[in-house]
């Protein structure tokens, strides 16, 4: 086993673990809430709207991209389910402001720049591992260029776009520009063993902002995500008391254990 070396009070349990980048992720953000989802197994559906409104788009591109639903139907489709898909926990005006952005990107939605790509995967489900830990993930988007025959490996974001004019990342970004890089360059490595080649290019599409980041593939950053990934197991491997990071956003509105976690109300965050 890759985990022989290390010593943890939890490691039957790890040891059985697929991990991906979002449980990575996850201990990154809060080791509490990881250990609450993955050692001790709690279930939680306290989803929020941003996750919701975010996640009905993602629905949306996925069933245009592999052809279930025509984008001439597309805006009718998301007005019609948006009330099932989506809470309203949120003040009015952001409701609002994040609907109307869901519709302005289908309304602006340029089905003939497809034509130039030809699909490789659609919430594509790929295996792989680092450093003998297994992993799995979901590529939201795989395209090959008709033309030049080079992957471009996409991703939908419902943030707001990373990139400053001149190709560095805003700075009110940086940290998820940072985070979500890893993300696809995780990605990368199923890429390469599937087709023999890494992503030309990665992109984000930044729907609600109908903005789009495109960066090259760098070998460099490929190499320090692998690097990230494992540091990361090996902490889990390492962590005994899963001490929770506790902040206003995060724990009072996007994690899904917000209202069931002990920590929360220990003191104003």
């Amino acid at each position: 086993m890759a985990n022989a070396e290390v010593k943890s009070p939890y490691r039957d349990i790890l040891d059985g673990l697929v991990f991906s980048f979002s449980t990575l992720h996850q201990y990154d953000q809060c080791p509490y809430a990881f250990y609450q989802r993955k050692i001790d197994g709690s279930e939680t559906n306290e989803g929020n709207f941003y996750s919701d409104a975010g996640g009905f788009i993602h629905e949306v591109n996925a069933q245009i991209f592999d052809g279930t639903l025509n984008i001439d139907h597309a805006i009718d489709y998301f007005i019609d389910n948006y009330e099932n898909n989506v809470v309203h926990t949120v003040k009015q005006s952001t409701m609002e402001k994040k609907y109307n952005q869901g519709i302005d990107y289908l309304a602006a939605f340029d089905s003939e720049k497809l034509k130039n790509y030809e699909i490789l995967g659609v919430e594509k489900e790929v295996h792989f591992e680092i450093n003998g830990y297994k992993f799995v993930g979901f590529i939201d988007l795989l395209l090959r260029n008709k033309k030049t025959r080079k992957i471009l490996l996409v991703d939908h974001k419902s943030l707001d776009h990373f990139m400053k004019k001149d190709g560095t990342p805003l700075k009110s970004q940086l940290q998820h520009y940072e985070a979500y890089s890893r993300q696809m360059y995780l990605y990368s490595k199923a890429v390469y063993e599937e087709f023999d080649e890494y992503p030309d290019r990665i992109i984000w599409n930044h729907f609600f902002d109908q903005q789009v980041t495109n960066i090259p593939f760098s070998v460099e950053d490929y190499e320090n995500a692998m690097v990230w990934a494992v540091d990361i197991i090996q902490k889990i491997y390492k962590d005994t008391k899963f001490e929770p990071n506790q902040s206003y956003m995060m724990c009072r509105v996007l994690c899904g254990y917000r209202n069931s976690c002990c920590y929360v109300n220990e003191k104003e965050i």
